[in-house]
């Protein structure tokens, strides 16, 4: 994932760009994570199945994230000079 020139060019100005680059591969490695799908474990299986429930919820928040990370990639910043 890459943000958008302008963020570089802001994390520049403000002499972070390697906070930039730990985000862009911390965000890159959650992504690695997701997964098209999961088993669901049977309801007479309690420990399987609550494990396969916080594995769902798991999933559910990364998809999410990603979702809203499309949204900031191209985003637009002000311009601060």
């Amino acid at each position: 994932m890459s943000f958008s020139p302008a963020v570089h060019e802001l994390f520049d100005r403000w002499n972070h760009g390697d906070l930039l680059a730990n985000l862009e591969a911390a965000n890159q490695a959650l992504l690695e994570r997701r997964k098209d799908a999961v088993v669901i474990a049977q309801q007479s299986e309690p420990k399987k199945h609550t494990a396969s429930n916080c594995l769902v919820l798991q999933q559910a928040l990364l998809h999410r994230a990603a979702s809203r990370d499309d949204e900031f990639r191209y985003l637009r910043l002000p311009s601060y000079s």
